[in-house]
């Protein structure tokens, strides 16, 4: 037969299972409190993440096309230094020599003053070399 004690211990066990019970669902309440908090927390990140990559891939087209301004700058203005130059003017025979629309002859221009013309031009910028 059951005796008495039996029936204190068994009723101490149910209680200690009941604490536990509860000790376990406050947990489980809190723990998915917590999961809702770093499943929002998560959605956010994912969306900045996005933003971030919606941004970075505008910034990306943005900076090609300025480099791509930029190599068409400077192609415009290598072409418009590289334009030709009237040769230099060397003394012709006489017989080569053609006469000013006045009817001066021109006057030859000197190896001096040739070098005067090209040290007075500022020499040819550096070519950019972005890559």
């Amino acid at each position: 037969m059951v005796n008495v004690e039996q029936i204190r211990a068994l009723e101490e066990g149910v209680q200690k299972l009941v604490k536990r019970v509860r000790e376990l669902k406050e947990e489980n309440t809190l723990l998915k409190e917590k999961l809702a908090g770093y499943t929002e927390r998560i959605e956010e990140l994912e969306q900045l993440i996005h933003q971030y990559r919606e941004d970075q891939k505008e910034i990306e087209e943005g900076i090609l096309s300025a480099l791509k301004h930029l190599d068409a700058l400077e192609d415009e203005f290598l072409s418009s230094d590289k334009a030709p130059a009237a040769p230099p003017h060397t003394e012709a025979p006489p017989s080569q020599q053609e006469e000013a629309p006045d009817g001066e002859e021109d006057e030859p221009i000197s190896s001096e003053e040739e070098g005067e013309e090209e040290d007075s031009s500022p020499p040819p910028p550096p070519e950019l070399d972005i890559f």
